[in-house]
């Protein structure tokens, strides 16, 4: 019983520190997936005094896709007021609309650049970049790659000083054993061999732990549902390239961990 809350005393705070950054990785991913699709959705208005080509736009901006817009909608909703009009010289006056896709979803402030950018593009007589709700969705992105970063901060940072914490408990436990073989010459890894596999073992356990949670929280129905409203395919092999960096990153803060306490209590 006293083993398992050893195991469990560093199990514990790892889990919150893999999880912390887990939750964060894959936060990140699906707010790219999701600044892909809006990339492909959203789309800037320029309204023209004549024909423009892709060439003359991509010049000023990461251009996509230049799409002209028929003027047949316009034409369509005047006919439908009963509105007594030649086709054929209304279409010689009306400006020339256009749809503009950018290679990459913008930040507020490159809008505004690729605004005033646009504008100086030969024909352009005005750009509409419904700047209004760019900025609400940008916002709303910002504000939650923000707060999962402050979130896994503030649990790294608990819970790496729980985990030397642990480290001097265990030290503690194994002072005599250790001290006796600092007698006879034996290095500090050696000393520290006991505290250095408990760490490989409940970092190894703590990973598997995470590995398991996502994996049944990202194969859930509710949670599936949610992320494929933003078409967000999820791919087990993310979870493993994680696990692989999330043991690496264990084992250095475990290991740094104890060799930091074993070198403080030897000079106390």
């Amino acid at each position: 019983m006293k083993s398992l809350k050893n195991h469990l005393s560093l199990i514990i705070p790892l889990f919150s520190i893999f999880f912390a950054i887990e939750f964060y990785v894959i936060l990140d991913r699906v707010i790219k997936s999701y600044e892909n699709n809006l990339r492909d959705d959203y789309t800037i208005l320029l309204v023209a005094n004549k024909d423009i080509k892709s060439e003359d736009v991509s010049s000023y901006v990461d251009l996509s896709t230049l799409e002209k817009i028929d003027p047949k909608f316009i034409i369509d909703r005047l006919q439908k007021d009963n509105i007594s009009i030649d086709i054929e010289a209304l279409k010689t006056f009306l400006p020339k609309f256009y749809k503009v896709k950018l290679e990459h979803f913008p930040s507020s402030k490159e809008l505004k650049s690729i605004k005033e950018r646009l504008k100086r593009v030969d024909g352009v007589e005005r750009v509409e970049t419904f700047s209004k709700s760019h900025t609400k969705i940008y916002t709303l992105l910002i504000v939650l790659k923000q707060i999962s970063k402050i979130f896994m901060g503030i649990i790294a940072t608990i819970s790496f000083l729980l985990i030397l914490k642990q480290m001097q408990v265990w030290y503690l436990e194994h002072k005599e054993r250790m001290y006796i073989m600092e007698l006879f010459g034996a290095p500090l890894w050696m000393r520290s061999g006991v505290l250095i596999r408990l760490a490989i073992i409940d970092t190894i356990l703590s990973v598997a732990s995470v590995y398991g949670v996502f994996y049944y929280l990202l194969n859930s129905n509710i949670l599936q549902n949610l992320i494929g409203e933003i078409n967000f395919g999820f791919d087990s092999s993310y979870l493993l390239n994680d696990s692989v960096f999330l043991v690496g990153l264990g084992l250095f803060l475990t290991l740094f961990s104890v060799i930091f306490v074993s070198i403080r209590q030897v000079k106390e």
